[in-house]
C-alpha cells in the first residue's frame, strides 16, 4: 500500500529547530490505518540540518524517509519541487524546518480530507483556535490578511489565511500544477493556481507561535510584496 500522506519538510539551515519538530513529528497520532512517507530537502544548508535529516532518516522504516540535497540554497518553492517527482501519497503537505506550526494539527486535517475528500485544505492560524498574534510584527500579521483578501477577490476565495505553510493538496492535483516559482513565493503560485482551476480551499484552524528574526524567522517585507504580485500576475497576466 502506497503511503496516504507525504509530509515534504524543505530546510535551509533550521539546524536549531529541525531536531525538535522531527521529534514532533514522530509523535503525532495519525487516524487509524494511515500511512505517512516524509520527504526531507536539505536546501543547500551550512549548519547540522543535513545531519539532523540523515538521522531521522536511519530512526524510520526503510522507504518511508527519502532524503534530497541542494548543494547551494535555491528557495523553499526549489526544495518542494525537487520533491514532488517522489511524492507517492494521496495528499501532500509541507511542513517548515522551524516550530511555528503543531504537527499534530496535521492528523485533523488530513481526517478532515479523507471523511469531506477535498481536493484542498488549509490550516488557517486566524480561524477558531487559531493565533492572532499581532504584537510580534505586525505588518506579518497584516500583510497576510492583504494576501488573503486579494486572493478571496480575484479568485472567489473565501479564505483567512493565504500564507499558511499548512496547505493539504491531493498529490496528483498539486503534480499537474506547471510550477515555476523558487521562494517562498511558491505559497500564492499554488493558491494563484487552484484559483484558476476553480477548486475550492477550505480550511480548519490550527495552531501558531510565531517566531523573532533572532529565531532565524526568514521571511522579509519584500517577500509579502512577491507574494502579492504572484497572486495578481497569475490571475491577470497568465
Amino acid at each position: 500500500m502506497n503511503p496516504l500522506l507525504t509530509i515534504i519538510i524543505p530546510a535551509f539551515n533550521e539546524g536549531a529547530h529541525l531536531q525538535d519538530i522531527l521529534s514532533r513529528l514522530r509523535k503525532v497520532e495519525w487516524p487509524e490505518g494511515v500511512e505517512v512517507e516524509y520527504i526531507l530537502v536539505n536546501d543547500g544548508s551550512t549548519d547540522l540540518t543535513g545531519e539532523l535529516m540523515q538521522q531521522f532518516q536511519r530512526e524510520n522504516p526503510p522507504g518511508s524517509c527519502t532524503l534530497l540535497t541542494h548543494r547551494v540554497n535555491q528557495g523553499k518553492g526549489a526544495a518542494i519541487r525537487t520533491a514532488l517527482p517522489y511524492v507517492n501519497g494521496q495528499y501532500a503537505v509541507v511542513q517548515d524546518g522551524d516550530n511555528e506550526y503543531d504537527p499534530s494539527d496535521l492528523a485533523t486535517m488530513l481526517k478532515c480530507v479523507m471523511e469531506k475528500r477535498m481536493p484542498a485544505l488549509y490550516g488557517s492560524r486566524y480561524l477558531g483556535g487559531g493565533r492572532r498574534d499581532k504584537s510580534l510584527y505586525p505588518m506579518f500579521y497584516y500583510g497576510v490578511r492583504i494576501l488573503s483578501i486579494t486572493a478571496n477577490m480575484l479568485y472567489r476565495q473565501h479564505i483567512t489565511d493565504e500564507a499558511t505553510c499548512y496547505k493539504m493538496i491531493d498529490a496528483n492535483l498539486l503534480k499537474s500544477m506547471p510550477l515555476r516559482c523558487k521562494g517562498f513565493e511558491f505559497c500564492p503560485e499554488v493558491t494563484a493556481r487552484l484559483g484558476r482551476k476553480h477548486i475550492r480551499i477550505e480550511e480548519i484552524p490550527i495552531r501558531y507561535t510565531p517566531r523573532s528574526m533572532e529565531e532565524g524567522k526568514k521571511i522579509r517585507f519584500k517577500d509579502g510584496l512577491l507574494a502579492l504580485w504572484i497572486l495578481i500576475k497569475y490571475r491577470l497576466f497568465l
